[in-house]
C-alpha cells in the first residue's frame, strides 16, 4: 500500500474501539446511546429528524425507541395535528444517562487530545466533515 493512501482498515478499527470504550459497561448499545446523546442536544427531535442524524432509516428509529422506551429513557409524544409526526423526548431518567454518557465521551476525547495538537484536531475535524459529506 502507498504512504500517501488511508490505510481503511486501521480506519475501522480504529472506530471500532471508539465505539467499544463508549459503550463499555453500559447496558446500552452504540446506537442506542448515540440516540440518548442527539435527543439531550438538540432536544424535542422526530423520528424523521434522527433517522436523518444517524443516517438510517425511520423503522430503525422505531425499533431503537421501543427499546429505549422500555428502559423508561425516552417518551414518544405525537403531534396533535398530524399523528405521523412523532417527537422522541428524553424522561427524567434519560436526561440523567444521556448527561453521564455526554461526560463519558468528552473523558474520552480529553484523553485523545492531549496526544494531537490543535492544528491537528482542527485539521482532523474539517477532514471528517469533508468525509462526511461525499
Amino acid at each position: 500500500m502507498k504512504k500517501e493512501s488511508i490505510d481503511f482498515m486501521f480506519l475501522l478499527q480504529t472506530v471500532e474501539n471508539f465505539k467499544e470504550e463508549i459503550a463499555e459497561g453500559e447496558t446500552l448499545g452504540f446506537k442506542q446511546i448515540l440516540m440518548l446523546l442527539l435527543v439531550l442536544k438538540y432536544k424535542n427531535m422526530t423520528v424523521t429528524e434522527l433517522a436523518v442524524k444517524m443516517n438510517v432509516k425511520q423503522p430503525s428509529i422505531s425499533a431503537l425507541s421501543d427499546k429505549l422506551i422500555k428502559k423508561e429513557l425516552i417518551h414518544r409524544k405525537y403531534n396533535a395535528l398530524d399523528r405521523r409526526s412523532v417527537s422522541i423526548n428524553l424522561t427524567e431518567k434519560g436526561v440523567e444517562k444521556a448527561t453521564w454518557l455526554k461526560k463519558k465521551t468528552e473523558n474520552i476525547m480529553k484523553e485523545i487530545e492531549e496526544f494531537i495538537t490543535l492544528e491537528e484536531r482542527i485539521l482532523f475535524n474539517q477532514i471528517l466533515s469533508k468525509m462526511n459529506g461525499f
